[in-house]
């Protein structure tokens, strides 16, 4: 079996066994191990990196760019456009997929006394999905599967407007079957 290491913030980090069975059913021939954090960002990823290679994943999926993002711990954008790429090179061994900041449901988000908001979260999103081209690593367009969803009102998020429901975790585990698939 290939191993597949989860790896980043929250958004991995609440994927607990029962998620990470259904993704090793979805990604039939991977073994899954989750080494995710909640609140971690590019910067406590790239400091961790060395320890988690050592397990030498076949496959590392990131998960990062919303603590980033986020006003109240907010990492600047030309340090996490710099961490990006660090945390790649930490990987040279593993295929690298990038799973991109995801939309939040700004209500829920100014619900529960939080702002953030979709147009400070695609500025990072789309800062990384311009890393992953120019270095050219796959990567997962949150935005492009996420927000038609939530434009048509198909909730994905738990009450927070941040976090997600199993069908959310079901629909990542869909997308990056296809992106194994075509590497």
């Amino acid at each position: 079996m290939k191993k597949l290491v989860l790896y980043g913030d929250s958004l991995f980090a609440q994927a607990g066994k029962h998620r990470v069975i259904m993704f090793e059913e979805a990604l039939s021939g991977y073994d899954v191990y989750n080494c995710a954090a909640g609140g971690w960002n590019t910067s406590d990823c790239v400091n961790k990196g060395p320890y988690i290679a050592k397990l030498q994943p076949d496959v590392l999926v990131i998960s990062l760019g919303t603590n980033d993002a986020a006003p109240w711990k907010q990492v600047d954008m030309n340090t996490y456009e710099a961490n990006i790429p660090k945390i790649f090179a930490t990987f040279p061994e593993s295929k690298i997929v990038y799973f991109l900041p995801t939309p939040v449901d700004e209500a829920k988000t100014r619900s529960v006394g939080k702002d953030l908001t979709n147009d400070v979260v695609k500025k990072y999103h789309d800062a990384a999905k311009q890393i992953c081209i120019d270095n050219e690593v796959a990567f997962i367009d949150s935005f492009a599967v996420f927000m038609p969803l939530l434009e048509s009102g198909k909730e994905y998020h738990i009450e927070d407007g941040v976090h997600f429901t199993d069908f959310a975790y079901e629909t990542i585990a869909a997308e990056l079957a296809k992106v194994l698939k075509e590497s």
